[in-house]
């Protein structure tokens, strides 16, 4: 949560040298920190040398994983006071369940927040009525942002995977070089249990949440590769590859399967 955040980052600033005096380097994994920019406010009092990586996929994939994560969560966890919501319930910008939403789609809204390109009036109107679940606000930084796809971490293509490694290496300043994801133990790996409210996106009574995170998914992809990566402070391995995949967001994903 963003408490937890907001704790890490608070001990990681107390403690900056490993054992043998040198520097550490400190990761945390918290998609919240776009949507939630109190974090970064903290992190520039902390420290001008923080690097953002930031990962994106097809909004419909996307939505229909966090939703089956959420609910393996529910039962690994046990909440047993916990009602699981219908997917129809996180469709209107109103209500959420545990950051699940297809509001939470429009990657492009919290991504202005960094403020990394300059967003006109309109642009602006946008970002802070997309939704009512969430406050929004500038959050002038002065971090480089590395963005990527889901796809990027395990690309069949073996030029473009060594390439995305040696880049992520270098933007993050580290001398071991970056081993292939495919070879690191995943986290929050579900058991094989299919529980009830497992969601398969691409049923028919679905079309309709495909068809709001299509739109959603259009207008962010466009937004993403016409500005945020003209960014002289947005980093981007195979750009022209990673236009290409984020180019396909208006297309529903289950029309190919």
């Amino acid at each position: 949560g963003d408490n937890q955040t907001m704790a890490w980052l608070k001990h990681a600033s107390s403690s900056s040298q490993s054992n043998s005096g040198l520097p550490l380097k400190y990761g945390i994994k918290c998609p919240t920190m776009i949507r939630a920019t109190d974090a970064i406010d903290i992190l520039v009092k902390m420290s001008d040398q923080t690097r953002l990586v930031v990962g994106v996929r097809h909004p419909v994939r996307w939505f229909q994983s966090f939703y089956n994560f959420r609910v393996w969560e529910h039962y690994s966890k046990n909440r047993v006071d916990e009602t699981v919501p219908k997917p129809s319930e996180l469709t209107d910008g109103t209500k959420h369940w545990r950051d699940v939403s297809t509001a939470y789609a429009r990657f492009d809204v919290y991504l202005r927040q960094l403020a990394k390109v300059a967003i006109n009036q309109n642009e602006m109107n946008d970002m802070l009525n997309s939704e009512q679940l969430w406050e929004k606000q500038i959050s002038p930084n002065p971090f480089k942002v590395f963005i990527y796809t889901v796809g990027q971490l395990q690309d069949k293509n073996a030029t473009r995977d060594a390439q995305f490694r040696l880049d992520l290496q270098e933007f993050l300043g580290l001398k071991t070089p970056i081993i292939g994801f495919n070879e690191v133990a995943k986290a929050n790996v579900r058991n094989s249990t299919i529980y009830p409210e497992y969601m398969d996106i691409c049923e028919p009574r679905y079309k309709r949440i495909r068809s709001q995170l299509l739109k959603h998914g259009k207008e962010t992809s466009r937004w993403i590769n016409d500005k945020f990566t003209e960014s002289s402070d947005v980093v981007v391995s195979s750009k022209d590859y990673f236009a290409s995949v984020v180019s396909t967001w208006g297309d529903d994903p289950c029309q190919s399967t």
